[in-house]
């Protein structure tokens, strides 16, 4: 008898140990998940992504119809340093190509006949591809604010603050790294503004999941959600590679194009050949056109200046000599 109970001792505290190695405590699994969120980024922190973008409205004003979807096919190419190339072909638009520097201070936008460099472009927002971790990949979310992981009848759930007045909730997949499968976003007064559908998952190259296809719904409220405009993209991942990219794939060809440059105010025109290819080059070359047309524009107002004087002090001069003239007039013909 007292064999059996020493059996049964044993065996419930071998089962219970086991429980215990095989459920660490809440808080190890959330550092381990949040572990894991900030690895899936740093996996995707570079790289070329080639997909489709279906985007379709859904406008419910009277008769106001929504805008046609026009489907587009975009190559992204970006790197570490925040630099990124945006090619994008569609019916309307047959080459897009945008480029912008590292921390987005410039950047240039064009297609087959025209460029134009601007000045400081915002971050890329949470939603959008060219930024690698985003919501189209299941990622991102360590760039919220407040992280925290949420367990709730067997749903792990991320949420944090984008910006200051958007709560981001994610459902994570644990079965495919723990990337997002569902990403919801909603406003100070808990209407839903975006939620994102993503699935599909397969391996790239480099055994990096990655989706197939994410489903994104953008909501506006109009006249307190009277008149909702909903903006639905498809992207269709097409390829995907997480290497460095070479410098020369952030190359532009500026030769034979029109040239613009409104950083300074003053659009720079014209097909001038500037020298090089990269981003830093062809603003040095259109800065220094941009400035030369400052100066030539600022000593021609001075020019301006100096006549708008001249003529004035004529005018003036004239008008003096005009009254005075009189006054002689009429002091001959008073009486003495």
């Amino acid at each position: 008898m007292n064999g059996k109970m020493t059996y049964h001792i044993m065996v419930l505290i071998f089962l219970f140990s086991s429980l215990l190695l095989s459920k660490p405590s809440v808080a190890q699994n959330t550092n381990d998940i949040l572990l894991r969120l900030r690895q899936n980024d740093e996996q995707v922190l570079q790289g070329i992504i080639v997909y489709d973008d279906n985007p379709h409205f859904y406008r419910v004003i009277a008769n106001i119809p929504p805008p046609p979807s026009v489907p587009s096919r975009e190559w992204v190419i970006y790197s570490k340093n925040g630099c990124y190339k945006i090619i994008s072909k569609n019916a309307n638009n047959p080459d897009l190509i945008i480029q912008t520097g590292g921390g987005g201070n410039n950047f240039i936008e064009g297609s087959n006949s025209i460029m134009t460099a601007k000045p400081s472009h915002p971050s890329p927002p949470f939603g959008d591809m060219c930024t690698g971790p985003c919501a189209p990949l299941g990622r991102g979310l360590t760039s919220l604010k407040d992280l925290v992981i949420i367990r709730k009848k067997g749903v792990l759930t991320a949420v944090g603050k984008y910006g200051d007045d958007i709560t981001i909730q994610a459902n994570l997949d644990a079965k495919h790294g723990y990337l997002a499968k569902e990403i919801t976003g909603y406003n100070q007064d808990n209407k839903i503004i975006l939620n994102w559908k993503i699935g599909g998952w397969k391996k790239c190259i480099g055994g990096v999941w990655i989706p197939q296809h994410s489903v994104s719904y953008f909501h506006v409220h109009l006249n307190n959600g009277k008149y909702p405009i909903i903006l639905k993209r498809t992207y269709h991942i097409l390829q995907a590679s997480f290497q460095s990219p070479p410098s020369s794939a952030f190359n532009l060809s500026v030769k034979g194009k029109t040239v613009f440059d409104d950083r300074f105010g003053v659009p720079v025109g014209g097909k001038q050949e500037f020298p090089g290819e990269s981003l830093n080059q062809i603003l040095q070359g259109t800065g220094s056109v941009a400035h030369q047309l400052i100066q030539l524009r600022e000593a021609a107002e001075r020019a301006k200046s100096r006549e708008r004087l001249i003529q004035a002090l004529v005018t003036g001069l004239f008008v003096f000599t005009l009254i005075a003239f009189i006054w002689i007039m009429r002091r001959r013909k008073t009486p003495a």
